[in-house]
């Protein structure tokens, strides 16, 4: 696989590093439009899923295992939806995540074609019409043996309880108060102080990162971002304080409001995983009102810069997302988007009866459309809320 980000892939650069085919790069002359050729192209991307994923690459002659020519492909925009469409019929469980980039080479309109192809995490794949499951090994295809087909299976499982260990720590932390108000240095709470109010918890976690004990340079990648996090606070661009501060710490590194009392921060950590908590303090009387749909706008926002963020740092989905709110008991929505006075009827809704709430865990592996997964979490929290969720647009 070529290093950094595919978006900054040059033809010049494939010429220049003349990187040998391996287990994560191949090439290819062209994909033949024969029975064949399709089998080919569709165990090839199986295989690159089913190992540590991989680049594709179309319109490149070989020799020795290097590139000796690039005599390109006609209509490489054309080939990119043939491609697709092969994924798409023949592979089985669907891969997201796929991405590609054409590099033009002349003025006749040939390219190179080049698919990038992520390990997978719902795997192993298989061409269903040849039904044989391959994994790269070195610079070939290999069929899988039952043991290494068993064992992908268990290494999902893994990666899911390791998750499931990390989400457990964090949300026991946020109710496990220091005792007699002096330091508990087993208390994994809040990393900063926080006003209280109804608070929600936002974790996305990139299933690469609980796959291998990998840590991330987060002093140069706080440097990279002018001493700031690169993942945003979660607030709306209204509810944003003027000044945003970040440092370091055991975890990795932390955004916040202010040095004192915060409604906001944003922890991200060494393996890559993110944690995002905002607190609401609205009232209606003496009845605490949670804003539902400045909720909605702020978690779509927050999740599209980050995905947009893993994407400029290098990680790959797919990622884990959960969201749980804390102290919301008694609690009811207020339907109103900020900037509308329209009256709150709180004897309409139903309070929220529990704490904490757990909303369902999505998976995203489409970074490109997340609003489908997203109204799985919204339509919860208002059924939580005893209504059912309204046909509302995102703002």
């Amino acid at each position: 696989m070529f290093p950094g980000r595919l978006h900054d892939l040059t033809f010049q650069k494939i010429k220049e590093l003349s990187l040998s085919e391996s287990e994560t790069l191949d090439y290819k002359e062209k994909v033949e439009n024969s029975d064949r050729g399709r089998q080919d192209f569709a165990c090839d991307v199986c295989a690159f899923a089913n190992t540590d994923g991989g680049d594709l690459v179309i319109g490149v002659t070989e020799r020795n295992l290097v590139p000796s020519a690039f005599p390109g492909i006609d209509s490489p925009a054309e080939e990119q939806t043939r491609l697709t469409d092969i994924i798409a019929s023949r592979i089985e469980p669907r891969i997201h995540g796929i991405d590609y980039k054409i590099l033009e080479i002349d003025e006749k309109g040939k390219g190179l074609l080049i698919v990038r192809i992520p390990k997978s995490y719902n795997g192993p794949h298989v061409d269903h019409e040849k039904r044989t499951f391959y994994r790269r090994h070195n610079e070939k295809n290999d069929r899988m043996s039952w043991k290494e087909i068993s064992e992908s299976f268990l290494s999902r499982k893994s990666v899911f309880d390791r998750i499931r260990d990390f989400l457990n720590g964090r949300i026991q932390g946020f109710f496990v108060p220091p005792t007699n108000g002096t330091t508990n240095y087993w208390y994994l709470g809040p990393p900063v102080a926080l006003v209280q109010g109804i608070t929600s918890i936002l974790h996305l976690l990139p299933l690469q990162s609980f796959e291998k004990n990998e840590s991330l340079n987060v002093q140069e990648l706080r440097k990279r971002y002018g001493n700031v996090s690169p993942f945003p606070l979660l607030l709306t661009r209204e509810g944003m304080s003027c000044d945003v501060f970040s440092r370091l710490n055991i975890d990795g590194i932390l955004l916040y409001q202010a040095p004192g009392v915060n409604h906001s921060y944003t922890q991200m950590f060494r393996n890559g995983a993110i944690e995002a908590v905002r607190v609401y303090r609205k009232f209606e009387g003496k009845t605490p009102i949670f804003p539902i749909l400045r909720f909605e706008d702020e978690v779509r926002r927050w999740v599209r810069i980050s995905l947009e963020q893993f994407r400029e740092i290098g990680i790959q989905p797919p990622f884990h997302l959960s969201v749980f709110i804390k102290d919301g008991v008694g609690s009811v929505i207020d339907t109103r988007r900020p900037g509308e006075d329209f009256p709150i009827f709180t004897s309409a809704y139903s309070p929220l009866d529990r704490n904490p709430l757990f909303l369902p865990e999505i998976l995203i592996e489409n970074v490109e459309d997340t609003e489908p997964q997203l109204m799985e979490l919204f339509t919860a929290l208002w059924n939580a809320y005893g209504l059912p969720r309204p046909n509302i647009s995102p703002k």
